[in-house]
């Protein structure tokens, strides 16, 4: 560096690039211009004295600069960042194969199910004979893990998880068909109450609802993050993914939203839509009703 700066400055000068490397010259030389304006007559001469620092003043200026330890490759003018990397994880659906015969089974809320409701469910299942069960969410109801209001007396947590145990033994005994659980937003109620209550908890994989419900050793496939389940032309969702309430036919509000053949438990009332547009295409949705109480004291 030239000495034509006192030393306090040329220290000030060796001080800014080596503790901020990937700062832009441009910034460093206007602190360098503000705290030193008796000694750069503008901001510019403040800059060259950075770069050269940087020997980013042309080769012959790097040639005649013996310490090259804050030396940088020359870029764009301007000293561009780069985008930070990014977290995103790719959202894919998960796809039945086509030709299975799907038995659906929504909002079953243990432990308030309703055990006639569930028998009648398991008899046409029979004579349907599927290959695939899907859960379409809110299996569980996890009331105790509610954000509301909640009754201290009502059942706990540990019940209701040997109660999803208890129904995987049922489903087990009774079908050789694939299994698949979609979360809904009572099901997420757990992930939620460890995020907000214990955080720390949610690093370890024992305390993943997967986990804890053992639906490994089950063979259930564990559909989460609300993703969309893909069966042919028809789209699957539990219902919460589409915000806002389903009204008094949820399967029309559904196709206003997807705009697609689509499926969704969620809102506890069954409903059909049908819609052919001017080139004579079809478009239907359906709400399927729930497999519990009518009147829950729910959180």
């Amino acid at each position: 560096m030239s000495n034509k700066y006192p030393e306090a400055i040329r220290d000030k000068i060796s001080e800014l690039v080596t503790n901020f490397p990937q700062v832009a010259t441009r910034t460093l030389a206007k602190q360098l211009y503000a705290e030193n304006k008796r000694y750069f007559k503008d901001l510019e001469q403040a800059r060259s004295a950075i770069r050269r620092k940087r020997g980013n003043n042309g080769k012959t200026a790097r040639k005649q600069i013996a310490d090259k330890s804050a030396f940088r490759e020359n870029g764009k003018a301007g000293f561009v960042h780069e985008l930070p990397p990014t977290q995103k994880k790719d959202w894919l659906p998960y796809t039945i194969p086509n030709g299975e015969r799907i038995a659906v089974i929504s909002d079953v809320h243990l432990p308030y199910h309703c055990e006639e409701t569930l028998q009648t469910w398991y008899e046409d299942c029979m004579e349907y004979e599927p290959s695939v069960i899907l859960i379409n969410g809110d299996l569980l109801d996890f009331y105790r893990m509610s954000r509301f209001e909640k009754n201290p007396n009502m059942r706990d947590t540990a019940f209701e998880i040997d109660q999803a145990h208890a129904f995987f033994d049922w489903l087990q005994e009774r079908f050789e068909a694939k299994v698949i659980f979609k979360e809904g937003n009572h099901d997420e109620r757990w992930a939620k109450y460890i995020w907000n209550n214990a955080p720390e908890f949610s690093r370890f994989a024992q305390f993943d609802l997967a986990s804890v419900l053992n639906l490994d050793s089950y063979g259930v496939d564990h559909v989460t993050e609300k993703r969309v389940i893909n069966a042919g032309d028809l789209r699957i969702v539990h219902g919460h993914e589409l915000y806002g309430g389903g009204g008094i036919q949820p399967a029309r509000a559904m196709a206003a939203k997807m705009q697609t053949n689509a499926l969704m438990g969620h809102c506890h009332r069954s409903s059909e839509f049908s819609q052919c547009n001017f080139e004579g295409s079809w478009l239907r949705c359906w709400s399927t009703g729930c497999m519990c109480e009518m009147n829950p004291d729910y959180g």
